[in-house]
């Protein structure tokens, strides 16, 4: 009985305290500015009254909006886009370049499509779909210097010279994210089985 009456005098005078606390606590805190009238932001001058944009304030403010969205789009969907247009457009020049088609780099058009391609070194490419089927890829040993990317321009391994067989040759399995077991009908020694990623989202 004696602690109940004490952890109620306790609590009261804990809650005369708090008003004085809270008052002198925040006695000198200032209000939000409203703004009235214009003022300069950074989407430019903005017209205001009692805090809110005007109409054609606004309307400005959802074209700054809809430009910024429209922009973070495009950055977001131009690696993915770069590639199937590079890939179209070997198909469109190539009556026979398909699905896991090899093509030698030989014209000045053809090199076009990679901005950091020179004209002195023998290039190869290849578009692969791993859906149906997994790929496999054979390296043989010696200077050579290539690596494997998914749409996203995601590196997924390097081949040849910067690979894990450090130029010595070898075999590459590139099999799709939804391919639960990959085998490989090839019998060398030094194999490594690459899985592509699932696609981002956002």
């Amino acid at each position: 009985m004696f602690k109940t009456i004490l952890t109620a005098a306790a609590a009261i005078i804990a809650s005369l305290a708090l008003p004085a606390l809270a008052q002198d606590s925040f006695k000198d805190l200032a209000l939000p500015e409203v703004w009235q009238g214009e003022k300069e932001t950074v989407f430019g001058p903005m017209q205001f009254d009692h805090g809110m944009p005007l109409r054609e304030s606004a309307e400005m403010l959802y074209d700054k909006l809809d430009a910024y969205r429209a922009t973070e789009l495009f950055l977001w969907s131009q690696p993915i886009v770069s590639f199937a247009i590079w890939r179209d457009q070997a198909r469109e020049k190539h009556e026979n370049f398909q699905n896991r088609s090899t093509l030698h780099v030989k014209t000045y058009d053809d090199r076009v499509g990679v901005l950091t391609i020179n004209q002195s070194s023998e290039y190869f490419f290849s578009f692969v779909n791993t859906d149906d089927d997994a790929t496999v890829i054979e390296i043989p040993p010696g200077i050579v210097v290539g690596l494997v990317t998914d749409f996203w321009q995601r590196g997924l391994t390097d081949l040849g010279v910067f690979s894990l067989n450090a130029g010595s040759g070898g075999t590459y399995v590139l099999s799709g994210p939804t391919r639960r077991k990959t085998k490989s009908r090839t019998s060398r020694a030094r194999r490594c089985l690459v899985r592509r990623p699932a696609m981002p989202l956002s």
